[in-house]
């Protein structure tokens, strides 16, 4: 029995030996390989490589040699075998860190924010490393295959603050001015504490002493500044997403910007905020809907008398929105929730009743936004028939990136962004008929507004740190300027019977002065020098009006109330020649509005 049992153990241990061996051995081939194979990998890619598919590809590669090691381990641990448990776990480390290195490198190596000439690249450098081109690749990548990212992400933290300080002051605004740190109580700069970067630092630790001018649209500057938004909210970098949003708030409510670049309505501003979820900038907006009041009378026969029942209108033309009330018995009215902003003006403010009318432009005096405000305003109608009045106006723009036109790649870096609005108050009264034709001419004519932008980068050329650039940023405003009949000669024709019309003749304004500066910056060594003049000339507005539109009324031979429309002047134009405009000169709109209201009824 005692033999049986010492054969029976001896046979076990063999068998025990034997599967301990071949495991043993199978460890042992499978770590002699993956050692190879992982320190062969430690310098790919090539240090002087800046493929970012390849980095990509390689830290893929790692992971999965990690990943192996890590199999491994584990199934040594689990059959009982700690040596091999712990050569693979380092192994794996080893994988790992080699991975490790693969990402910084990337990191390093393409998230940059210079030009590789050593010179800042700007916002667009740092979304472009930072987004969806280079740095979310990279981030997803090491995401996907177990690597860190706190480091990817603090780059892009410092890239997102740099971005939203430069859009404030090199893209935004004109001359703006700041400083990094706080005024001490005793008037003197201090900068921050400990040790900092001053591309890393965010918007609020910089103290702005000029603001400077707005000169981007509004529309095109959400735009940029959305840029930085979205790749914030990739990283989830909730205090520079804030940031940007608190530049897009405070840019869209400055008094040079809304409702004057460009050229729109209060609601379009309404409308452009609510499209980038700017809650705050559309609460200030909305504070500027007041009241209108007043009492309407008209003047008869030399007796000034109430005029119940009068249907009163409150036009805001850029919005092509009108609110509509009626007198009481004695005659006065009010409108709640019209819209008062200054710069939204003019407004027209009209009342019909008893066989008379009147029709006033009315300014808006809301500066600052105040719901309770309350604008008294009162008018004695006219009854007899004076003509027409409203507006008309044009929007033009014309833009190109560096080589989106054969205009901007006639210099290296050349790129232009141009801006003309005008907005002309007109009254039409009328003089004669000509047959079944009613004619109309000009009364009255104000320039209510008008601004022409300029903002160019002339050249700019960067090589081994030299850099040459000239750019040029004028402007030309002007407002409440009468108009004189060489200056607006226009007229009206309506054809009651047909149910069309027509607005032809010239607008001819000179004169409006131009202001801005043209900089000339050269960074060639040695030479360090910035070049500044001031920009001088005149501008204006030529243009040959010819507007046609129909309209309805209850019957034949009857008077139009409205008379309205827009016109593209550049659809009437044909497609290959439009195309050629846009090749030469990018991208381009030209619109011409017009808003007709009947005097009287």
């Amino acid at each position: 029995m005692h033999s049986i049992n010492r054969y029976l153990i001896i046979i076990i241990s063999l068998t025990v030996f034997s599967i301990s061996s071949v495991a043993q051995e199978d460890f042992e081939t499978a770590y002699n390989r993956l050692k190879s194979k992982i320190q062969s990998e430690l310098r790919q890619p090539p240090a002087s490589n800046n493929d970012l598919d390849l980095y990509l590809s390689w830290m893929v590669i790692k992971a999965k040699d990690r990943d192996e090691c890590e199999k491994l381990s584990y199934k040594a641990g689990k059959d009982g075998n700690p040596y091999w448990e712990r050569k693979f776990f380092d192994l794996s480390d080893e994988a790992d860190n080699s991975g490790e290195d693969t990402k910084s490198d990337a990191m390093f190596k393409l998230m940059r924010l210079d030009d590789r000439s050593g010179n800042p690249g700007g916002y667009r450098q740092a979304c472009y490393a930072a987004g969806p081109h280079v740095g979310e690749r990279i981030y997803t990548t090491a995401i996907e295959n177990g690597y860190i990212t706190d480091d990817i992400r603090e780059r892009a933290r410092c890239m997102m603050r740099y971005a939203t300080n430069d859009l404030e002051a090199n893209w935004l605004y004109s001359n703006h001015e700041s400083f990094l740190g706080h005024y001490d109580p005793e008037g003197f700069q201090v900068g921050p504490e400990g040790d900092w970067s001053i591309t890393c630092m965010r918007r609020g630790e910089f103290t702005t002493t000029s603001q400077g001018d707005p000169f981007q649209p509004s529309d095109k500057a959400m735009k940029m500044v959305d840029e930085v938004r979205s790749i914030c909210k990739f990283y989830g970098l909730d205090p520079e997403f804030n940031d940007a949003t608190d530049l897009m708030v405070q840019y869209i409510k400055e008094k040079k910007v809304l409702c004057l670049m460009p050229e729109e309505g209060h609601q379009w501003y309404m409308d452009l905020a609510q499209q980038y979820e700017l809650d705050r900038a559309k609460e200030y907006m909305e504070g500027f809907y007041a009241t209108i009041k007043g009492k309407i009378e008209k003047k008869k026969d030399g007796e000034v008398q109430p005029v119940p029942n009068a249907v009163v209108k409150f036009l805001a033309p850029d919005d092509n929105r009108t609110w509509t009330t009626n007198s009481d018995q004695d005659g006065k009215y009010i409108i709640e929730g019209v819209i008062l902003h200054k710069s939204c003006s003019p407004f027209i403010l009209s009342a019909t009743g008893d066989g008379c009318d009147k029709e006033e432009e009315v300014q808006g005096p809301m500066e600052e936004p105040d719901k309770s405000y309350e604008l008294e305003r009162n008018m004695v109608l006219d009854c007899e028939d004076s003509g027409f009045s409203g507006t008309i106006s044009m929007y033009e723009t014309m833009g190109a990136g560096e080589n989106q036109s054969l205009l901007a790649a006639l210099t290296p870096g050349g790129e232009y962004s141009i801006s003309k609005n005008w907005l002309i108050a007109l009254s039409f009264i009328p003089s004669g008929t000509n047959s079944e034709l009613l004619n109309y001419k000009i009364d009255r004519a104000t320039l209510m507004s008008f601004s022409d932008e300029l903002a160019q980068t002339m050249f700019r050329m960067e090589r081994e740190g030299r850099r040459i650039e000239g750019r040029v940023v004028e402007t030309a405003e002007a407002g409440g300027r009468s108009l004189s009949p060489s200056e607006c000669d226009l007229r009206l024709i309506i054809d009651t019977v047909s149910g069309k019309y027509w607005v032809k003749g010239e607008i001819h304004v000179e004169g409006i002065e131009i202001k801005g500066t043209d900089e000339v910056d050269i960074k060639v060594k040695p030479i360090n020098k910035e070049i500044d003049e001031e920009a001088e000339g005149t501008t204006g507005i030529d243009e040959e009006i010819e507007i046609s539109g129909t309209f309805t009324t209850v019957r034949s031979g009857d008077l139009p109330e409205e008379l309205n429309g827009t016109k593209d002047l550049l659809k009437d134009v044909p497609e290959e020649f439009r195309e050629l405009m846009e090749d030469l000169g990018g991208a381009q709109t030209q619109l011409l509005n017009w808003n007709l209201i009947r005097s009287n009824h």
